[in-house]
């Protein structure tokens, strides 16, 4: 970056490292946000957590705005997770 010789230095903002991070898992539809669960700290996605936390929301979202046809041509998909590969969630599909 080119400053004049009078000008300051331009401020750099940085993240604190006290900074909490937060994982979620978010699905999106053509017009939106489906659903987005956060994580609970210090834990992965299970298949456990997947199926009784992240797709029951989901499930109930589309129940809710699809009333007649449901899930129906509904296609998920799962980005950068194994959890949709569990028996736990292959038997609730």
């Amino acid at each position: 970056m080119w400053i004049g010789e009078d000008d300051e230095r331009p401020k750099i903002a940085r993240r604190s490292r006290t900074a909490r991070r937060v994982m979620y898992a978010l699905f999106f539809y053509s017009d939106g946000i489906v659903a987005h669960i956060p994580v609970p700290e210090h834990t992965s996605v299970t298949g456990t957590f997947y199926k009784n936390t992240v797709l029951s929301e989901v499930v109930r979202h589309y129940t809710a705005k699809r009333t007649r046809a449901g899930l129906r041509g509904v296609k998920l998909l799962h980005d950068n997770t194994p959890a949709h590969r569990f028996a736990v969630v292959m038997e609730y599909f």
